[in-house]
């Protein structure tokens, strides 16, 4: 285009009117922020927005507006977000005899607050010693009966013993941070998970030669012992 000047664009720059200056839909808006009390969400807004205000203005837009669109709106509609205390977990037995597990001594109700700098996180480890303390209790109120334990599919209800055998526990070599397992039976043989004698191997970070005696056992060492 010579001797022409490029005309600037004004890509961003058009005037526009948001819908939230319309009078019917901030108060629509308004209206059912209010109704939800302490349950909005930008979310919800922005649905509530899409199916049931923009219907009754016939209007069908290219483009729905964001989620974080409808937070500013929900902002300037006076409307601010708080943020939630520290989140709690309560763990308790229930029984169709005395409903929640307890005695006059203790319960086996446990309430505690997560965090790594509160109470930690639930785990196998609190699970185990909820469950010690509850088969106490139901020994002293339920005497001469067997108690049946059922729960559900919760990852902390997958746990082990620490010397279970488990084989993804295992590392390549021998050593390690991997666990010390119990032994077992191979053949009708007992096979140790530990090494039990003398057994070298070249540190090449050290660049000295280690004794791995008592270290648990590699997956792809020839510590293992195999019987024809």
């Amino acid at each position: 285009m010579k001797g022409e000047l490029i005309p600037p664009s004004l890509r961003g720059k058009m005037p526009t009117k948001s819908l939230l200056y319309d009078e019917f839909v901030s108060l629509q808006l308004a209206a059912y922020l209010r109704s939800q009390k302490f349950n909005a969400t930008p979310k919800l807004v922005k649905n509530y927005l899409d199916q049931h205000i923009l219907p009754q203005l016939n209007i069908r837009p290219v483009q729905y507006i964001s989620v974080r669109t409808s937070c500013r709106w929900m902002h300037k509609l006076g409307f601010h977000f708080q943020r939630l205390g520290p989140c709690m977990h309560i763990s308790d037995f229930l029984t169709e005899t005395v409903g929640p597990l307890k005695d006059s001594q203790e319960e086996a109700h446990i309430m505690i607050i997560l965090g790594a700098n509160r109470d930690g996180f639930w785990d196998s480890a609190k699970l185990l010693e909820q469950v010690r303390q509850a088969i106490d209790i139901f020994e002293r109120t339920h005497p001469g009966c067997v108690g049946v334990f059922a729960f559900n599919n919760a990852t902390s209800h997958t746990a082990f013993a620490e010397n279970a055998l488990v084989a993804s526990k295992m590392n390549l070599s021998s050593g390690g941070s991997a666990p010390k397992m119990r032994d077992t039976i191979w053949n009708g043989n007992r096979q140790s998970m530990v090494i039990e004698e003398d057994y070298f191997v070249y540190d090449k970070k050290k660049k000295v030669n280690v004794n791995l005696q008592g270290q648990p056992k590699g997956r792809n060492d020839n510590t293992f012992i195999m019987w024809e």
